[in-house]
Protein backbone atom coordinates (compact mmCIF):
# COMPACT_ATOMS: atom_id res chain seq x y z
CA UNK A 1 0.00 0.00 0.00
CA UNK A 2 1.30 3.39 -0.78
CA UNK A 3 1.86 5.91 1.96
CA UNK A 4 -0.07 9.17 0.87
CA UNK A 5 -3.01 7.39 0.86
CA UNK A 6 -3.20 6.36 4.28
CA UNK A 7 -4.59 9.80 5.37
CA UNK A 8 -7.45 9.14 3.07
CA UNK A 9 -8.23 5.40 4.51
CA UNK A 10 -7.97 6.48 8.44
CA UNK A 11 -9.87 9.67 7.43
CA UNK A 12 -12.62 7.69 6.20
CA UNK A 13 -12.40 5.14 9.69
CA UNK A 14 -12.09 7.95 11.74
CA UNK A 15 -15.71 9.00 10.57
CA UNK A 16 -16.81 5.50 10.50
CA UNK A 17 -16.00 5.46 14.37
CA UNK A 18 -17.85 9.15 14.67
CA UNK A 19 -20.84 7.51 13.20
CA UNK A 20 -21.53 4.25 14.70
CA UNK A 21 -20.23 4.86 18.40
CA UNK A 22 -21.02 8.54 18.54
CA UNK A 23 -17.69 9.93 19.56
CA UNK A 24 -15.72 12.96 19.19
CA UNK A 25 -13.59 13.53 16.44
CA UNK A 26 -10.85 14.01 18.90
CA UNK A 27 -11.58 10.42 20.60
CA UNK A 28 -11.92 8.62 16.74
CA UNK A 29 -8.42 10.38 15.87
CA UNK A 30 -6.73 9.22 18.91
CA UNK A 31 -7.97 5.79 18.80
CA UNK A 32 -6.60 5.70 15.28
CA UNK A 33 -3.17 7.43 16.17
CA UNK A 34 -4.39 10.19 13.48
CA UNK A 35 -3.52 13.90 13.81
CA UNK A 36 -6.51 16.07 14.00
CA UNK A 37 -4.83 18.47 11.55
CA UNK A 38 -4.50 15.25 8.84
CA UNK A 39 -8.33 14.65 9.72
CA UNK A 40 -9.31 17.98 8.92
CA UNK A 41 -7.09 18.75 5.94
CA UNK A 42 -8.47 19.13 3.03
CA UNK A 43 -5.94 18.91 -0.48
CA UNK A 44 -5.60 21.95 -2.17
CA UNK A 45 -6.35 22.99 -5.72
CA UNK A 46 -4.11 25.24 -7.35
CA UNK A 47 -6.45 27.97 -9.68
CA UNK A 48 -4.10 28.74 -11.83
CA UNK A 49 -3.97 25.41 -13.76
CA UNK A 50 -6.35 26.69 -16.32
CA UNK A 51 -4.40 29.82 -16.48
CA UNK A 52 -1.08 27.92 -17.09
CA UNK A 53 -2.71 25.70 -19.45
CA UNK A 54 -3.79 28.46 -21.42
CA UNK A 55 -0.32 29.95 -21.68
CA UNK A 56 1.37 26.65 -23.52
CA UNK A 57 -1.53 26.47 -25.88
CA UNK A 58 -0.75 30.10 -26.65
CA UNK A 59 3.01 29.64 -27.05
CA UNK A 60 2.99 26.45 -28.90
CA UNK A 61 0.66 27.63 -31.39
CA UNK A 62 2.60 31.13 -31.75
CA UNK A 63 6.23 30.32 -31.43
CA UNK A 64 7.38 33.82 -32.03
CA UNK A 65 5.70 35.48 -29.30
CA UNK A 66 7.05 36.47 -26.43
CA UNK A 67 5.93 36.96 -23.15
CA UNK A 68 4.49 40.32 -23.37
CA UNK A 69 2.63 39.54 -26.44
CA UNK A 70 1.20 36.27 -24.89
CA UNK A 71 0.12 38.58 -21.90
CA UNK A 72 -1.34 41.46 -23.94
CA UNK A 73 -3.60 37.66 -26.19
CA UNK A 74 -4.66 36.70 -22.82
CA UNK A 75 -5.63 40.39 -21.46
CA UNK A 76 -8.22 40.39 -24.59
CA UNK A 77 -9.41 36.87 -23.45
CA UNK A 78 -10.68 38.73 -20.70
CA UNK A 79 -8.04 37.08 -18.16
CA UNK A 80 -7.24 39.57 -15.33
CA UNK A 81 -3.14 38.65 -14.13
CA UNK A 82 -0.35 41.32 -13.15
CA UNK A 83 2.58 41.25 -15.61
CA UNK A 84 4.76 39.72 -13.01
CA UNK A 85 2.64 36.66 -12.27
CA UNK A 86 2.55 36.21 -16.26
CA UNK A 87 6.06 36.47 -16.69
Amino acid sequence: MKRKWWPVKNREMAKYLMGRYSVSAKKACRCLILHRSAYYYRIYTNPLTELRQRIRDLSHARVRFGYRRIYMLLQREGWKIGVKKMY
